[in-house]
């Protein structure tokens, strides 16, 4: 078990309901199993899986990109560079990357500054 997992299996017992950071809208994190976590997101309750390799990575990628990382958020397949957004693209075509800030700062895993733009950066305890 990773760092990320050990920290999301601390901090939560599923199904949880939590917040988008701004706008404050619901989404489900589901489950979190053997394999990693899916989530449900928006008013479609559309399934998203993420698996632990993908999560364990972000710290990292993170690591790679000292000091505030913008979250990005496009819908298109590669991602802004250099953001969060970029990362996630390689694991999940779908955009998920100010959802998955709120899981790892529920977490502890990041810091959140809200923005304008949306950025996160390790925790000290991940960092």
């Amino acid at each position: 078990m990773g760092p990320v997992e050990h920290a999301f299996r601390a901090r939560f017992r599923v199904p949880e309901t939590l917040h988008t950071l701004g706008q404050g809208k619901p989404f489900i994190l589901d489950r979190l199993d053997h394999d990693g976590i899916v989530l449900l997101l928006g008013q479609q309750r559309n399934y998203t899986p993420l698996r632990w390799a993908c999560l364990e990575g972000i710290v990292p990628f993170l690591r790679r990109h000292p000091g505030w990382v913008p979250a990005g958020g496009t819908y298109v397949m590669g991602g802004e560079v250099d953001t969060l957004d970029e990362y996630l693209k390689r694991c999940i075509s779908r955009q998920t990357s100010r959802w998955v800030a709120v899981v790892l700062k529920e977490a502890g895993v990041v810091r959140v500054d809200e923005g304008p733009p949306l950025r996160v950066r390790l925790t000290d305890r991940f960092g």
